[in-house]
Order: C-alpha cells, then structure tokens, then sequence
C-alpha cells in the first residue's frame, strides 16, 4: 500500500496569539512529540515517500525546534510549507526559511483595523516588520486569510493588502465551528460565505489575479474566475498529524486513527488506511442526491466531511456551504442537527 504524498503536520499547539477562530486552540496542553520523536518522524516520512509538508500550529516558527525539523526535512528532499502569524520571527530562523526555500502561508485577518480586532493591537504593524525581514532574505510567502463572521466584507480588502504585500497569489479558508470558533462563534455561515465567495470570484476576474480557495471543494460550481483553484481532500493522498503524533481524520476534528507512538509510521498509516472511517470518506458508500448528480462527484465526492459531521453529524450527509446541498435540504426539509 503506497503511502501519502502529503503529510499536514499541525507541529504544535503553542501561539503568542490567542484568536478567536484558531481550530488549533483545542490542543492546548496535549503532550507534544519530543524532537528525537519528531526527527524520526521527519526521517519516517522520507522513506515512506512522502513529497511535502505542510507545518502549521499554533505559531511554528517561534518553537524551539522548528529549525532543526526544516533542516532535516530538506535533507530527506521534502518540500515545506508552513502557516504563519509572522508576529516575532527570529534572524536565523528566517535565514533557515530562506536556505530551505519554505514557502510560508502569513495570516492576514483583513485591513489593519479590522486584523488587530481579532489578533491584537499592533498585531498588523508586527506582520509588515516580518515581511520586510522575509523579502530581505528571499523568503517565499503569500498571503492567507480565514474568513469568518468578524472579517469576511473585507476579502476584497484583503486581496489589494495582497497584492500590495507583493503576494503572488491570496488564500481563502472558511472558518469551521472547530476549537475556539466553538467558545466564539465565529464560524462563517452559508450566506456569508457565498456573499464573500461572489466579492472574491469578482475581483479575481476583475485583476487577473490568482486565488486559492482552501476546504472549498465545490467552488467550480459557483466561481466564474480561471484565476481561482481549489483542492480536494477526500483522497489516499493526504494524511493529518497533531502534535502528539496522532494521525487524524481530519485536523479540524478529533477523530484519532493511529499514532505514532510506539510505531513506525509507516505501521501508522497502514493501520489508517485500513481504518473503516476513512475508507467511508475516501470511497463513501452514499452521498446526497446533488451530489452525485453533480459534475464534480468524482473529485468532490460530497464536500467537506469535517463540516458535515460538525453540522448535521454524517461525514457523507453532503457540505454545509456548498449551494447545491444546501438548497436540496432545504426543500427536503432535513433536520440540521
């Protein structure tokens, strides 16, 4: 059985923020992977055959063994992405970024009112200093911004700060009902999100610029711009490890499979693969009417299953934001859970 290409690695729950949206924020407090088990990991992860990494948190780039894991992960020729609020970034880490060639995600909440509401006063100023530090040295980043109830009539706003910031391309996530967005309420709804996603399709055209649209796996249907790309999850491709080493279902939901501890990981994934949860979702057995009358079906295959089972409780019930399942439970009159 091959192994995953991509491995989503939420590398640990420490943070200098505190954000109302942050998913993360559930692992506070979890017993973190050692650097010796997170180095073997790395090693793990080169003879499994995996192709890319993307490392996110919490804050990666102020612990202290992000350095030494960007290091061997380059040495075993995995590519490396990582999320970042890019609030205090050392000298030699960017140095490591930059030697490396991590591309970097830099957290961008909208103009500078509206991102130091929700990060924190001085928070947007802090970012400026990075990204100055981040083109003195070479480093590759774009921008991303998790769209939520407090910023999402700003995404236009968000695109100019983009492009002003020399981004080559803008990333778009919706905010999940996952970690401190529960305790917030936060979470971007249905018709906010196709007013922003209409506002987002309409600037891309109008500027010619490319978007990404993160866990938006219908956007073909709606977005009209050849400038927007989305991705698709429900795959053998793609595997999610926390911070203590457990392989998940998805990283917005608890849904543990295997582990790492006390096995390799190539035992790890194998047991994941085998698992009858995550064959449900790679293969599901059933999914909603639209869906499969839906053009997408075969890539698509219902959506996103973290926001189904967040929302109506069934990884395959179809997703909550996508247009099509919306309006079929709506005239089916389905209960949402």
């Amino acid at each position: 059985m091959e192994g995953p290409r991509v491995v989503i690695w939420i590398f640990t729950s420490l943070c200098n923020l505190n954000c109302p949206h942050c998913y993360a924020y559930r692992f506070r407090g979890v017993n973190e992977l050692t650097l010796k088990e997170k180095l073997r990991l790395v090693k793990e992860m080169g003879e499994l055959g995996v192709e890319h990494v993307g490392i996110s948190g919490g804050e990666p780039l102020i612990h202290k063994d992000i350095i030494p894991i960007i290091k061997t992960l380059t040495d075993h020729d995995i590519s490396i992405s990582i999320v970042t609020n890019a609030q205090h970034v050392r000298e030699d880490v960017v140095r490591t970024l930059s030697e490396c060639n991590v591309h970097l995600y830099v957290s961008l909440d909208g103009p500078k009112e509206v991102h130091d509401k929700i990060r924190g006063a001085g928070s947007y100023d802090r970012i400026m200093k990075s990204i100055e530090k981040f083109r003195e040295h070479g480093v590759d980043y774009s921008m991303v911004m998790a769209i939520n109830k407090l910023n999402y009539r700003y995404v236009k706003d968000f695109i100019f700060e983009s492009i002003r910031l020399n981004s080559n391309f803008a990333s778009f996530i919706p905010t999940m009902k996952s970690g401190k967005a529960i305790l917030t309420g936060v979470r971007i709804d249905f018709k906010n999100f196709m007013w922003a996603i209409r506002v987002i399709d309409d600037t891309s055209r109008e500027l010619s610029y490319p978007i990404s649209l993160w866990c938006t796996p219908f956007a073909s249907i709606i977005v009209k711009s050849k400038y927007i790309r989305s991705s698709y999850c429900r795959t053998q491709d793609i595997v999610d490890v926390d911070p203590a080493g457990n392989l998940l279902l998805c990283d917005v939901i608890d849904i543990r499979v295997s582990s790492v501890k006390g096995r390799t990981l190539s035992q790890a994934v194998k047991e994941y693969y085998l698992n009858d949860v995550v064959w449900s979702v790679i293969n599901p057995p059933k999914i909603p009417k639209p869906c499969m009358e839906c053009p997408l079906h075969y890539k698509c295959k219902s959506g996103c299953y973290a926001r189904a089972l967040i929302e109506y409780n069934d990884l395959n019930a179809g997703d909550p934001l996508c247009p099509k399942v919306v309006e079929w439970r709506k005239h089916s009159k389905i209960k949402i859970v």
